[in-house]
């Protein structure tokens, strides 16, 4: 008996990073019908999303080795988190990982259409409460900014790879994801400047950021966006406005201390313009403000 025909889309999609923003996007890819590949070095998570209907591949990035990659590969998303307790650095996941993953697909012989590399503003720096947007010199001061921007140079410029977008992502919440909510719940103080400036995007709009960069190229060979939405909040405001909504005591602040992994970031300052983004792709935020993203997550 012959199996009926499937109308499917052209090409697969692979992800490398299934976490919190990437397995939304994969799940949006297997509903548009695209063969949706997953990277992971969990077997208990490839059985399960196996069963889901993804296609899974249990592989450490952080070892060269081969991919059963497909001849005919539209897309590829890299959103890689680090996970300190594996006991490997940021560089060792987020650079040497992905050059491992460009020399496999390199050796299979194949290329990507497109590949959307998240990265983050942590590129900038701080910058003292100054706006940034893609015209604004890069001076990572944290290893993660440092292992970002580097990490886009070698997409940029690798051959076997069509065209690229790195999405310098402003701070990602929503549905189970609120920056130290745990810390308000426990009356913890928050390690960080209160008057410095927060950049948010809700998860939602991130997913939708990276659709528009994949469905609509612009046509360059390498393109740079910062994707925020667009209305940066002062550290207090925000997070007094989340203790309201959860019902809990004021935030209290406190300086991380000197050295710290949290005191380039909880001290840093910056406000990113996404406008170029949302022009270019002719589309907006659904959530443009941070009140309206929590009210349509809780």
């Amino acid at each position: 008996m012959n199996e009926p025909t499937v109308d499917r889309p052209r090409g697969d999609r692979w992800i490398f990073g299934a976490g919190y923003l990437g397995l939304r996007v994969a799940e949006t890819w297997l509903s548009q019908g695209y063969a949706t590949h997953i990277v992971t070095r969990s077997p208990d998570k490839a059985r399960r999303w196996a069963e889901q209907g993804f296609v899974t591949h249990v592989a450490d990035i952080r070892k060269d080795g081969d991919l059963p990659w497909n001849a005919d590969i539209d897309a590829v998303l890299w959103a890689v988190g680090f996970d300190r307790t594996v006991g490997t650095t940021i560089e060792q996941v987020q650079v040497d990982g992905l050059r491992h993953v460009l020399s496999s697909l390199s050796r299979a012989g194949h290329k990507a259409r497109i590949w959307v590399q998240i990265s983050t503003t942590g590129v900038y720096g701080d910058c003292a409460g100054d706006w940034v947007d893609e015209s604004t010199p890069c001076s990572p001061q944290r290893a993660s900014g440092v292992a970002a921007l580097e990490a886009e140079r070698l997409v940029a410029e690798s051959p076997v790879i069509e065209a690229s977008v790195a999405l310098r992502l402003a701070g990602i919440y929503g549905p189970n994801r609120v920056p130290n909510l745990q810390q308000l719940r426990n009356r913890q103080p928050i390690e960080a400047d209160p008057t410095g400036w927060l950049n948010l995007i809700h998860v939602a709009d991130a997913v939708g950021a990276i659709e528009a960069a994949v469905t609509h190229p612009v046509g360059k060979r390498a393109a740079t966006y910062v994707i925020s939405d667009g209305n940066p909040v002062v550290r207090r405001a925000y997070y007094n406005c989340v203790a309201e909504r959860f019902e809990l005591p004021s935030p209290i602040f406190e300086p991380p201390a000197i050295g710290s992994s949290k005191a380039a970031r909880g001290m840093g300052s910056k406000r990113a313009n996404s406008q170029l983004f949302w022009q270019t792709y002719n589309a907006q935020p659904l959530y443009p403000t941070y009140e309206q993203g929590l009210a349509a997550s809780y």
